[in-house]
Formats: C-alpha cells, sequence, structure tokens
C-alpha cells in the first residue's frame, strides 16, 4: 500500500464573494490568520481531489 499525499486548497472569501486569502497545503491541519480583514462574515472553501467543504465563519 503506497501512502499518497494529497493537497488541498484553502480559501476564504468575504460575503461580497472576493477571495481574501488562499494556500494550498498536503498537512492535515492548518492555520488561517485573516486579522488584516475587518469583522465579519466569510466562507471557508476546502478543495481536494474528491471533496469540496464550504463552512462559514464569523469573525468577531
Amino acid at each position: 500500500m503506497t501512502n499518497k499525499t494529497t493537497e488541498s486548497t484553502t480559501e476564504i472569501y468575504d460575503l461580497m464573494g472576493k477571495k481574501v486569502w488562499d494556500k494550498i497545503s498536503s498537512e492535515n491541519r492548518l492555520e488561517i490568520d485573516i486579522s488584516s480583514q475587518p469583522k465579519g462574515i466569510y466562507l471557508v472553501k476546502v478543495v481536494n481531489e474528491n471533496q469540496v467543504t464550504v463552512q462559514k465563519i464569523i469573525y468577531d
């Protein structure tokens, strides 16, 4: 059995649809810093080879 490392793309969008942050990583854990962005609601989109996940976060 081979261990295949898959890359994930993580993107953060504001509610106007503007991408404010993104990173491609093969890590299982990723720290995101949006402290330079205004407080509000953001969408986090994670894409890997089999799945797309979108979650809403509130930064206040």
